[in-house]
């Protein structure tokens, strides 16, 4: 057993060592690993530990469940909790930092996967651990000690002043042109969009469900009220969505079946001025206006043309008109300021331009 470490420990150095440093490390090696008794560690859970681990991922969940989260984290989490453990070989509550390391190291290294998957699967165990100390479970939460995957960090940008004209200038119908503006003035998350109702709407101002089922007022300025009320103005659906989805398009069938018909393929955008088209009380998936919003900045020449990128436009523009940044904050629906300057796109011309202003 030692000589198979020994052998896979030179494997490992191999690649970052010449000829002479090798065999130096080869030499010292041997006498270091002389000095142990080694054995292979064995990492499968006893069932009484599997036992354990699974009542406290159930406990967990039904924690996080009760104080709203949504759905979706609900299943990451009893997803990847239990791969992490079992990847482990330990009972949640013996857990140490070394544990941990090592579970990261050989994500990335080994399994591969991207610093950006391994720091969510940190976030996530970091978390549970977190509840646990929280529940007088552990004393100590090992993930204090442990630091989180670094990952390369690449700027973000928000639509340019001439790119949002383009954009606005390769809307073909009311219903794009409405999704257009209101998200450059909501600032929502796509999410959040086409969850609206109609009589969510208050004059210039919506309510919208965000994320942990948090309730915020977003609003609508001139631009984006006049291109809601032109949309809706079309429409004579009884469906209760600002943006309904459409009859049969889970099966993707209803536009080749309204060809079929005789209807002009140039008429078929037009699809929701028909009542006969329009599901009854279904609204469109978030893939249907990322679609649309992909196919438009290919119309316009607009590059990376994505629903998230009119948020980061809107607060961006706004805090550069001397909107203060709790107020951003609070409209994006961000917990924390410290996320809110993350996400902006403030160019170094903004940065020299307002230390000029305020510092003498």
């Amino acid at each position: 057993m030692k000589e198979k470490l020994r052998n896979e420990l030179i494997m490992a150095a191999q690649s970052s060592m010449d000829d002479d440093e090798l065999d130096e490390f080869k030499d010292k090696l041997v006498m270091i690993l002389n000095q142990y008794d080694i054995s292979v560690m064995e990492t499968h859970l006893a069932i009484r530990d599997e036992d354990v681990n699974r009542d406290l991922v159930f406990r967990f969940i039904t924690a996080k469940a009760a104080s709203g989260l949504s759905e979706r984290t609900l299943k990451y989490y009893s997803k990847e909790i239990p791969k992490a453990l079992e990847r482990m070989g330990r009972t949640a509550t013996e857990v140490t930092p070394d544990d941990i390391r090592i579970w990261m190291v050989t994500r990335i290294r080994k399994d591969q996967v991207s610093t950006v998957t391994a720091g969510n699967e940190f976030r996530c165990m970091s978390s549970f651990f977190q509840w646990m100390q929280k529940e007088d479970l552990i004393y100590k939460n090992p993930f204090n000690k442990v630091e989180h995957p670094k990952k390369m960090k690449s700027k973000k940008k928000k639509f340019t002043d001439l790119e949002i004209e383009r954009l606005r200038g390769a809307c073909r119908t009311e219903r794009e042109t409405a999704i257009v503006e209101m998200l450059l003035s909501t600032w929502c998350r796509i999410s959040e969009l086409v969850n609206i109702k109609i009589t969510d709407i208050e004059e210039d101002r919506i309510t919208v469900l965000g994320k942990g089922n948090k309730e915020r007022t977003v609003y609508l300025n001139a631009k984006a009220q006049y291109a809601l009320q032109r949309y809706i103005a079309t429409r004579s659906d009884i469906n209760p969505y600002v943006f309904p989805r459409m009859k049969g398009s889970d099966n993707g069938n209803h536009l080749k079946e309204l060809n079929f018909k005789g209807v002009p393929i140039a008429d078929l955008k037009y699809w929701y001025k028909d009542p006969e088209n329009v599901d009854k009380d279904g609204h469109s998936d978030k893939g249907t206006i990322e679609g649309i919003i992909r196919e438009m900045g290919n119309r316009a020449g607009v590059e990376k043309a994505h629903p998230h990128r009119f948020r980061r436009t809107g607060a961006t523009k706004a805090l550069e008109n001397g909107m203060p940044i709790l107020t951003v904050s609070k409209i994006l629906g961000h917990e924390s300021v410290g996320t809110t300057q993350i996400y902006l796109d403030v160019s170094e011309d903004n940065i020299e331009h307002e230390h000029r202003k305020f510092v003498q």
